[in-house]
């Protein structure tokens, strides 16, 4: 009767620049995963999973509760993601905010208390774009959801872990799309975004954002 609903959308970089580092990406998909699930595997965290390359490409697995069944297709949605051509963030970012809004009108949730985002990315965002909106640019699509995402969900937690691919090729664009990234942090502190220095340091940061 006092158990609490939370969701959680996991937006996870799979673009090409990735190469044979996707393996890192997926693994700490899987490791937050499994510690979500321990803790919590009665339907109370309700999860969704989108991998963003392209707009066309990105792949979306809807939100839902967290369970023995569920939890099973999940990690085979992680399994059989694959690395495509572009980097669509703001998109894939766009798409979490509207399939959690809508998760939580649905009424599906007894005791809603918040959202929570969690995204990885190692790439600039240059092809996000909604032309129905105006949206005609990258940057455009950053704007419309700084605009836009307390209006969308109220109450929310967001952690965003950033590491230099290699399509970044000076040290002003990588400062200029990190002031970004950070600002898509909630609280926007350093223990909400950071960035680090290798990929391999990845699976233990999701651990520290599954165990806090």
């Amino acid at each position: 009767e006092n158990s609490q609903d939370i969701t959680m959308v996991l937006v996870m970089d799979c673009s090409n620049s990735l190469k044979t580092d996707f393996n890192y990406v997926k693994n700490a998909t899987y490791r937050f995963l499994e510690q979500i699930y321990q803790v919590a595997p009665n339907g109370n965290i309700h999860i969704g999973i989108i991998g963003f390359s392209s707009m066309p490409d990105t792949q979306i697995l809807p939100i839902q509760p967290l369970t023995r069944n569920s939890y099973g297709a999940m990690r085979s949605f992680i399994s059989n993601l694959t690395v495509n051509n572009g980097t669509a963030l703001f998109y894939a970012w766009d798409k979490a905010m509207e399939q959690t809004q809508s998760y939580i009108r649905s009424g599906r949730m007894k005791n809603y208390v918040k959202s929570h985002f969690i995204t990885f990315t190692d790439g600039i965002d240059q092809t996000s774009q909604d032309i129905s909106r105006t949206i005609v640019s990258a940057d455009d699509y950053y704007n419309y959801i700084i605009r836009t995402a307390k209006s969308k969900i109220s109450k929310y937690e967001s952690d965003v872990v950033f590491v230099k691919g290699t399509d970044i090729t000076n040290s002003q664009q990588q400062a200029k799309f990190e002031n970004k990234l950070s600002q898509l942090a909630v609280p926007n502190d350093n223990r909400h975004y950071e960035r680090l220095e290798s990929i391999d340091r990845l699976e233990s940061k999701f651990s520290e954002i599954a165990t806090r």
